[in-house]
């Protein structure tokens, strides 16, 4: 029984792992749903397979991000898939026909050419900036020498609950670190997306940066995680 159970396992598992979507998510200038000439790839951008469709990023939808080039290679499982990229304040997906995902009904080996548009909604608006670090000795604040996290997700929580949801500002920090989120005026909690085993280090034991207003470009609000 042991043995059988084994064999089933491996005949599997390869198959899921060979289940994957191909793309580029890009700056779609023209709004068109479209890769044209001389609209770049976007770099450091979330995709994601939604598996409960529910439009965010959950513990057990698989992610990927793209490259420089705005190029990613997600792995999903073989059917009904939802694919979809995180978009950040002043965003919408662009995509043919006024969706904002990719909808595969199954995924056999690997699908390619699933390209995400990204277009600019609106031009301005109050924003905060700061930087995500590592921080090594745990004082709550960004030393010499202490490293900056990229790829890693700061939102507005706009309802106190705690998580990321849809409708809530969120931006991704660059490869320095830093970030930009654009947000609206008031009663504004910044948080951090946290990975497993990681907690946030803020001054006075915060858990989040609170905001009664912001007006114009708020600067400093780093956050420091620690292991």
């Amino acid at each position: 029984m042991r043995n059988t159970l084994r064999s089933v396992m491996e005949n599997i598992e390869p198959r899921r792992l060979l289940s994957t979507v191909t793309g580029t998510v890009f700056d779609d200038a023209n709004k068109n749903g479209r890769q044209d000439a001389g609209e770049a790839g976007l770099g450091a951008r979330t995709v994601f397979a939604d598996y409960n469709f529910n439009g965010i990023v959950d513990g057990s939808d698989p992610i990927a991000f793209s490259d420089a080039s705005g190029n990613y290679s997600l792995a999903t499982r073989a059917s009904s898939v939802s694919v979809r990229v995180v978009t950040r304040p002043a965003e919408a997906i662009s995509l043919p026909y006024g969706a904002n995902d990719i909808w595969l009904s199954s995924v056999n080996g690997t699908v390619t050419g699933k390209n995400l548009g990204i277009a600019t909604t609106v031009t301005s608006g109050p924003s905060v900036t700061g930087t995500v670090f590592t921080d090594a000795n745990r004082n709550g604040r960004l030393d010499t020498g202490e490293a900056r996290l990229a790829g890693r997700t700061v939102f507005a929580d706009y309802n106190f609950n705690g998580r990321l949801d849809a409708g809530e500002a969120s931006a991704l920090t660059d490869a320095a670190g830093a970030y930009s989120i654009t947000t609206r005026t008031s009663n504004v909690s910044l948080r951090l997306a946290l990975n497993a085993n990681e907690s946030v280090s803020l001054p006075y034991g915060a858990t989040s940066i609170w905001l009664s207003s912001v007006s114009g470009t708020v600067t400093g609000k780093n956050f420091g995680v620690i292991r």
